[in-house]
Order: C-alpha cells, then sequence, then structure tokens
C-alpha cells in the first residue's frame, strides 16, 4: 500500500500514514487520556516528522490513520509490526482512538480490517500487548478474538514507563 491508499471495511477506513500526517499523530500523542494511558510523554512536531520518515522506510511495520467512513474525520491510528517475520506472526504494535469516538466500536472495526490484512498476507497469528489496567482496550480485544495467554511487565510509550501488559492473540482465518 502507499499514502493515497485506503482500506475499507466496517465503519472506518485505513489510511496508510505518510508525511502528512505528523501533526495529527502529534496531537492523538498528547491527549492527556491517551498520554496517561499510552504511558507517553510530551513530544512536539519534530518527534512525529521523524518517527513517519522512518516508518515509511521501514518493511517491517505499517501504520494507518483511522478514518470514520460516516463523514471523513481522523479518528486515531493503529499500526503493526512484525510485516518481515518467518514464523507467521505479525503485531499490532499501536492502537489510539482519540477519547471522543471510544466505545463506538472504530477499534474493533480498525483491528478487525488490520487482522483480514494480515491473513490475507499469509499471517497465521495477530498478537499484542496491552496495559492491564486497561479494561477498554482488553474488551474491544476479545470482542476481535483475541484471548490473553499471559502476564508481563514491560516499558511503555514515549516515556519509557514500566507497566504491567497483557501478551493477547489471535488465529488469523486463511
Amino acid at each position: 500500500m502507499n499514502g493515497s491508499d485506503l482500506t475499507q471495511g466496517g465503519s472506518v477506513l485505513l489510511k496508510t500514514i505518510d508525511k502528512g500526517d505528523a501533526e495529527f499523530l502529534c496531537h492523538v500523542a498528547n491527549d492527556l487520556a491517551l498520554k496517561e494511558i499510552l504511558g507517553n510523554k510530551e513530544t512536539d512536531m519534530g518527534f512525529w516528522t521523524d518517527a513517519v520518515e522512518a516508518w515509511s522506510q521501514d518493511p517491517d511495520e505499517e501504520g494507518f490513520i483511522i478514518i470514520r467512513k460516516a463523514d471523513p474525520v481522523s479518528l486515531g491510528w493503529i499500526a503493526v509490526n512484525g510485516l518481515c517475520s518467518q514464523d507467521g506472526i505479525a503485531w499490532i504494535k499501536m492502537l489510539a482512538i482519540l477519547p471522543q469516538y471510544w466505545g463506538l466500536g472504530y477499534g474493533a472495526s480498525a483491528v478487525s480490517q488490520v487482522k483480514e490484512m494480515l491473513s490475507t498476507r499469509g499471517f497465521r497469528y495477530c498478537r499484542l500487548w496491552t496495559d492491564k489496567s486497561n479494561s477498554r482496550s482488553q474488551k474491544c480485544y476479545r470482542r476481535c478474538g483475541f484471548e490473553a495467554i499471559a502476564e508481563g511487565r514491560g516499558i511503555a510509550g514515549t516515556g519509557q514507563v514500566e507497566r504491567d501488559g497483557v501478551l493477547m492473540a489471535c488465529t488469523l482465518s486463511p
């Protein structure tokens, strides 16, 4: 996919992240509620411009802006990695929806589309880590077919905060 490509399904479109999306990513990452959940520190446009540039050159990962279909509003972003792995496992490395859109099914729609895309590309499994205290995200992922398979402690977000996490996994349809 390239920056102009859109993946459609459910209630959202997924647009491949390009350099023009750095401002929106900065806005999402610096949202007060999301900063706390994600373990992020304050970041500036330079950080996101550099991140988008790095991602565009990394064949192992892809990111998408989540856009509401009904009226083209950017709601958040979702990113995957492990795309070069030979083990058949891809990872959702990030799902961030602006708080005003929580609980409306947009995250689940984006996750479902990513799972379909990964399956089409031949991946058999999808995994992710989520914060143990984030029951809202765990509920979303369970709705999308994920199950908790382990717990652990790790570093999260741009703030490099140590957190308790839950490893979740699902089998992708062939």
